[in-house]
């Protein structure tokens, strides 16, 4: 018990230490060193948690859009007229992409690995 809660600690230490890299420098600028050194954890850490940067960009793209789909599915919870319901979320997707760090950096990842599926978009 107590090495899975490290485990679940240790790998949402690393995707947030990489959307805050990606954030900073985008995903070609994005060095897995300085991301280990960001999150206190080993390489070897990561890429147990990771075996690529692919794969750790593939999971701040799912956290990303995990956290869009929240907001989606609580504005259409809330049977607002269509309207209202637009703007609530498009102030919402606004209002996550400047606190969220995983959100803002799942679009960048979106925009710059043009070969992956666009998986922000596909909430």
């Amino acid at each position: 018990m107590v090495v899975q809660k490290r485990a679940v600690r240790t790998r949402r230490g690393l995707v947030q230490a990489a959307a805050l890299e990606i954030d900073r420098v985008g995903y070609e600028g994005a060095r897995l060193s300085r991301i280990c050194a960001s999150a206190s954890v080993s390489m070897g850490a990561l890429t147990f948690h990771f075996p690529s940067k692919a794969a750790l960009a593939d999971a701040i793209q799912e956290e990303g859009r995990a956290i869009a789909r929240t907001l989606v599915g609580r504005v259409l919870e809330s049977r607002e007229p269509t309207l209202r319901a637009v703007a609530e979320l498009t102030v919402g997707l606004v209002g996550l992409l400047e606190e969220s760090v995983v959100a803002r950096s799942a679009a960048r990842l979106a925009r710059e690995r043009p070969e992956e599926p666009d998986r922000w978009t596909q909430v």
